[in-house]
């Protein structure tokens, strides 16, 4: 602040509300909001005035940024919100050229970049706020997966195993991570996949496989399914067909000396399960066949 020279003049500059001189020369620099007065006396005191002006003191830029949740996230699962804050009345603008006080970042493309912004006041002023790093991880190849007697293998080493309960659309967690899985928990129908998992992003799920079957194509349809479960057995196990339309087939079940122990015929259209009960017969080894009349598929069970 700054009043008019006058000769021999005396300056005296107070706040208001204080009668504590704040200088006397005729420049007062102030750094806080308020009323300031300059009283003057001239020609020895003879002459006097007083004048007074209001200062509003703008605070200097401050900026900090701060995430709202994760800044390690993976492509195309949400966005990463940034907030910002400063002094009273601050504006803000990004690195990318927005204004606001928020910015959502964007997970369509993998990335790694360190976001930022600009506090300005209404002077202009402007100071450059904390950096925060946001990493967007690519999404997996899903693996591929296969299936042999009950053993699952995958064509990753790290797959992580799930399954799904007959009947249900949710998949379960098996807290497995490796190339084969062998459950031991699951009945036939429910369902076995596997998904892989890099930089804490899961892949989609890889295709499904039912529990127990063993993966036999038949004429009317190379997708059809036969499973066997559980084998080894005490005598009642389970047939489950999958994805097979307008089938009659022949089963027959038989020792190893040759005896037929259980004949069925049967007609098939679509999935099916067949309970089997052969708890009256020995322990040992059986070959169970399945006939269409154009193919036939052997396999062994096992009774203990």
């Amino acid at each position: 602040l700054t009043v008019a020279e006058n000769p021999g003049g005396i300056y005296t500059w107070t706040k208001s509300g204080s009668t504590t001189p704040l200088s006397n020369n005729r420049t007062l620099k102030v750094t806080q909001t308020g009323t300031y007065i300059v009283d003057v006396l001239a020609c020895a005191g003879q002459f006097s005035a007083k004048d007074s002006v209001v200062v509003d003191v703008e605070p200097a830029p401050t900026a900090v940024i701060q995430s709202v949740g994760a800044t390690t996230v993976c492509k195309g699962q949400g966005s990463v919100s940034l907030t910002a804050t400063g002094q009273t009345g601050a504006t803000f603008k990004w690195d990318n050229g927005s204004t606001g006080t928020f910015r959502n970042v964007n997970t369509d493309s993998v990335h790694t970049f360190d976001y930022f912004c600009y506090s300005y006041n209404a002077c202009g002023d402007s100071t450059i706020s904390n950096k925060i790093k946001v990493i967007v991880n690519d999404i997996p190849v899903a693996p591929t997966i296969s299936h042999s007697q009950g053993v699952y293998t995958a064509s990753s080493t790290t797959a992580h195993w799930f399954y799904k309960l007959k009947g249900t659309t949710v998949w379960k967690d098996a807290g497995i991570q490796a190339k084969i899985y062998t459950p031991t928990n699951l009945s036939v129908g429910d369902s076995v996949a596997a998904r892989e998992k890099e930089n804490d992003c899961f892949s989609v799920y890889s295709n499904a496989e039912l529990f127990g079957s063993i993966g036999i194509s038949n004429v009317n349809n190379p997708d059809a399914e036969l499973g066997i479960y559980p084998n080894p057995n005490n005598g009642v196990f389970f047939l489950s067909f999958s994805e097979i339309n307008s089938m009659n087939v022949e089963l027959s079940i038989r020792n190893m000396i040759g005896q037929e122990v259980l004949q069925k015929s049967m007609d098939l259209n679509g999935n099916h399960i067949e309970e089997i009960d052969l708890s009256s017969v020995e322990s040992g080894f059986y070959m169970l066949t399945v006939s269409n009349g154009e193919q036939r598929y052997t396999r062994r069970v096992v009774i203990q």
